[in-house]
């Protein structure tokens, strides 16, 4: 009887370039895991040629413990991929191998009857809604089945790996660097924050010259009541201008907070940073941007179709070429837009932080309804986007958007005028670095302006100027 060879690598089949970026993610997870990793974004070898394919089919046939397929709209149609499926599903037929062969689905908006028929049968590992979750699945189906690790695989080889294949040139040098942040800086709030008696009713009018908000039994805004109430008939349905207002410093909240029975200081330094959100969503709408609803009730706002000039935004860069960056496009069947949001900070500085979002629509103006549908559009047009690319977009918006050079002015409080300074904050490094061979998916100091987690409490995004 033949003898059985000894299977202990995990190979990961996909459509090469369309999907580099989640392969090299998996290939260093597996391997950071003990497990031996076959995957030609590892630079086991180089692609193309007989010399390639005679090393995937032996890999395949002598030496895989589980074929890893990555599914999505590229490898469902990619010759490749479909030609190290078909050498896979040979030898789990001739070595009867249980499950063998495992789809992991990347693209969430591919439908059952859209797969290919070589893989209906097989069950999948959903990575499309969140690769974490999709990897604790998989990791745990390895554990299940006893899948074999490696003495060579593990951390320090995933270290050894990434020194040897990026870093190889890097060398440190001792100049300074300058980095920009997303910290878009505020200058010149108004001196008061109001409490203000509210009146009967719980919802404020939509229409308010001034951003308020509730706050237990009162309003608070940074203008006062009449301001607030200037011109109005249903003032008392929202203040009770019978009573008096209490105002607080602004300089002393931003700076300390402050002990009071009706305003706690976190409470303080958080009404302040609602209102300063409340002004930005206004400034956006002002604009002509368009909201978009993300989770935890942010909002992102759009570029939307003919609002700028060819759509697209036109600037000098450092070294004084004209060029251009595209706000709206089309992708597949679709239209994207380029998106901001911003989120008020005190600490450790007065500012926006100002991320970059993509919004798909099926029109031009109609969001699309399905979040899977958004997700999906928006990793595989922005996959493809490296540092420059969000960069300039950002930077070239918010000075687009800005009412003078100085920046965009906040409707606050009347004769106070508010600016989110239109260039961000810089950073300066005491070191630089040369690197000869350069790869954008290595370009992490911009990881996280683009769409950071929701709610968290992110420090300055920086990244080099170029």
């Amino acid at each position: 009887m033949e003898p059985q060879p000894k299977r202990d690598v995990v190979f990961i089949s996909h459509a090469t370039p369309a999907d580099n970026e989640f392969a090299l993610w998996l290939a260093l997870k597996l391997k950071g895991r003990g497990f031996h990793v076959w995957c030609d974004v590892l630079g086991q070898c180089l692609p193309g040629g007989e010399d390639f394919w005679r090393e995937v089919d032996n890999t395949i046939r002598n030496s895989t413990a589980k074929f890893l397929y990555v599914l999505s709209r590229s490898s469902n149609s990619s010759e490749g991929s479909l030609k190290e499926l078909a050498v896979a599903q040979a030898v789990a037929k001739k070595h009867m191998l249980r499950r063998f062969v495992v789809p992991v689905r990347i693209d969430s908006d591919m439908k059952h009857e859209d797969t290919n028929i070589e893989l209906k049968r097989l069950q999948v590992i959903e990575f499309s809604r969140n690769w974490a979750e999709g990897l604790n699945v998989l990791l745990g189906q390895f554990d299940k089945e006893g899948v074999p690790r490696s003495v060579d695989s593990g951390p320090a080889a995933v270290a050894d790996w990434w020194r040897s294949t990026f870093l190889k040139n890097a060398q440190i040098v001792s100049q300074d660097e300058e980095y920009y942040t997303n910290w878009f800086p505020i200058t010149g709030l108004p001196p008061r924050l109001y409490l203000h008696p509210a009146g009967d009713s719980k919802v404020l009018p939509a229409d308010l010259p001034f951003p308020a908000t509730r706050y237990r039994d009162n309003v608070v805004s940074f203008a006062s009541a009449s301001e607030l109430s200037a011109g109005r008939n249903d003032v008392s349905r929202f203040l009770r201008r019978e009573r008096r207002s209490i105002p607080y410093s602004v300089e002393a909240v931003v700076s300390q907070g402050f002990g009071n029975p009706l305003l706690e200081n976190n409470d303080a330094k958080n009404l302040v940073t609602e209102l300063l959100n409340t002004a930005w969503d206004c400034a956006m709408s002002r604009k002509g941007l368009k909201p978009y609803a993300l989770s935890q009730g942010r909002t992102a706002h759009w570029v939307p179709r003919g609002l700028l000039d060819g759509d697209r935004i036109l600037f000098k860069r450092g070294d004084g070429t004209k060029t251009y960056r595209v706000l709206v496009g089309t992708h597949l069947d679709k239209t994207w837009h380029f998106a901001i949001s911003g989120a008020a900070r005190i600490w450790p500085q007065l500012c926006f932080s100002i991320a970059t979002h993509i919004v798909f629509t099926s029109d031009g103006m109609h969001p699309l309804t399905s979040d899977a549908t958004q997700h999906a559009a928006r990793r595989q047009l922005g996959r493809n986007w490296w540092n420059a690319e969000w960069r300039d977009r950002l930077l070239q918006l918010v000075r687009t958007l800005a009412d003078d050079q100085r920046g965009l002015r906040l409707g606050l409080a009347r004769q106070h005028t508010t600016i989110i300074d239109a260039s961000p904050t810089t950073i300066i490094s005491p070191v630089s670095y040369a690197d000869p061979d350069a790869h954008p998916q290595l370009d992490l100091v911009y990881a996280g302006m683009h769409e950071p987690d929701e709610g968290a409490a992110e420090p300055p995004t920086a990244v080099k100027d170029e």
